[in-house]
């Protein structure tokens, strides 16, 4: 719910029933909202679509088989142009770089800290990579063709998907900045190949070394990065990133309540107070 665009009719409903509890004729929305405490500020907002039915994407997209064989398709790759993209997700953080090299020599990095694993995901950081790599496209004139390297698969089939999907609201920059390089460079060429990681692909390792910085906080200047990426709160909080920092907090509730219990004390009494690992997974597989 937290994730409804302004359109649908029941955000302003949901947007106050998280704000104000009522002592009277309380609905479920209240119940919801308020007994489970969920923080649904900040929430990115997930369309019912992106794109309509005539929509067609000018990317081209190409995911090999297997690694190997995307590995040798990016060393036979002759295009002079080549953009590297990562995100990563490093002691607690989120990061994102894209690194661009012209004849294999590195001429352009952009690079950006996203946010806590709490409100970002992994994904986001790939997705929010390919917004820069787009941006150090669009600055570049008179070029007829570039090759994009990215190691998700899943942001390679959002880029050409109408479906609106958590952190497609950073596929839609990407597809903005790319149409802003369009008109610079009219009918430029761009295809998107997967690249898988860590397989020692040069251009791949400088992007994955860049967002790990990125993630240190070496970043690039606010002023430098694509425009849909400097405004305020542009970084949205992830649905998924949400669900699981609120699994967390719920998990850590119900155990301070179980150590709390009378049946607690007496199972300690037992010497059966740690719950065994056979349990555990015979209770994981119900929820």
């Amino acid at each position: 719910m937290a994730t409804l665009p302004e359109g649908h009719p029941l955000y302003q409903h949901v947007q106050r029933a998280s704000k104000h509890d009522v002592k009277w004729h309380r609905t479920p929305l209240h119940a919801l909202m308020n007994d489970f405490e969920p923080d649904i500020c900040g929430v990115e907002t997930v369309k019912a679509t992106r794109w309509d039915a005539t929509w067609r994407s000018r990317l081209n997209t190409v995911i090999a088989g297997s690694r190997i064989e995307a590995v040798r398709a990016e060393s036979s790759d002759r295009t002079r142009i080549k953009v590297y993209m990562d995100g990563s997700g490093y002691k607690g953080q989120v990061g994102a770089a894209a690194v661009m090299t012209k004849n294999g020599a590195t001429t352009g990095v952009l690079k950006m800290r996203l946010g806590t694993e709490k409100d970002c995901t992994v994904y986001n950081g790939e997705c929010a990579a390919l917004v820069l790599g787009m941006e150090l496209i669009r600055r570049q004139t008179g070029i007829e063709s570039a090759s994009i390297y990215v190691d998700n698969q899943a942001a390679i089939i959002g880029m050409g998907s109408r479906k609106a999907n958590p952190g497609s609201y950073l596929l839609d920059h990407a597809h903005t900045v790319f149409a802003a390089a369009w008109r610079r460079n009219a009918g430029i060429k761009l295809m998107i190949h997967w690249i898988p990681g860590h397989e020692g692909v040069e251009g791949n390792e400088r992007a994955d070394k860049a967002a790990r910085e990125a993630v240190e906080g070496w970043v690039s200047k606010k002023s430098s990065l694509p425009a849909p990426l400097r405004e305020k709160d542009a970084i949205k909080r992830s649905k998924a990133a949400a669900i699981q920092a609120y699994k967390v907090k719920l998990k850590k509730r119900a155990r301070k309540g179980w150590k709390l219990s009378e049946r607690y004390g007496r199972m300690v009494e037992l010497g059966l107070g740690r719950t065994s690992m056979g349990h555990k997974k015979a209770v994981a597989s119900m929820t």
